[in-house]
């Protein structure tokens, strides 16, 4: 079995870091206005009615897809902007992997220790919007787009 190397347990103490200044920001932030109407939509008792409502005005359509999805499974409540917390845990992985291929070494860490401890980043991985979603699906799509262009296997 391989011994962890200072890259990986640097990751995990940045990864820990991160989930508890997400939980303790999301466990003092109250739900703004637009949250409500997220909560309500993920909220709507059948499927067809929330295809009608996010069809007009929720973009992107796959956040509010998830966000049914876990409130199909964890019910209303707090445990919503879960979500969001995951999707920033999943943007700081990919990020990561990113900045290893770029082969960033230990000034790739404190960046990543950066990106996570800023205020701006852990207050919107605690909004119950889709904007760690689209990060997270930007920040994947210029990984691949880096390999392709190298030459290399889309997958590592």
């Amino acid at each position: 079995m391989k011994p962890f190397n200072r890259d990986s347990i640097a990751l995990g103490l940045v990864l820990l870091m991160f989930c508890g200044l997400a939980l303790w920001n999301a466990s003092i932030v109250p739900i703004g206005w637009d949250e409500t109407w997220h909560t309500y939509l993920a909220s709507l008792s059948t499927w067809s009615d929330f295809f009608k409502q996010i069809r007009f005005n929720s973009h992107p359509p796959l956040f509010y897809v998830l966000l049914k999805c876990s409130e199909s499974l964890f019910g209303p409540g707090p445990v919503l902007r879960l979500l969001p917390i995951i999707c920033g845990i999943g943007l700081l992985l990919v990020f990561h992997v990113l900045l290893r291929h770029l082969k960033s070494g230990a000034t790739g860490i404190v960046c990543l220790f950066l990106f996570a401890s800023s205020y701006e980043f852990v207050s919107l991985s605690t909004s119950l919007r889709g904007y760690t979603l689209s990060l997270l699906l930007c920040f994947s799509n210029l990984y691949f787009f880096l390999r392709f262009m190298e030459g290399k296997s889309i997958w590592p």
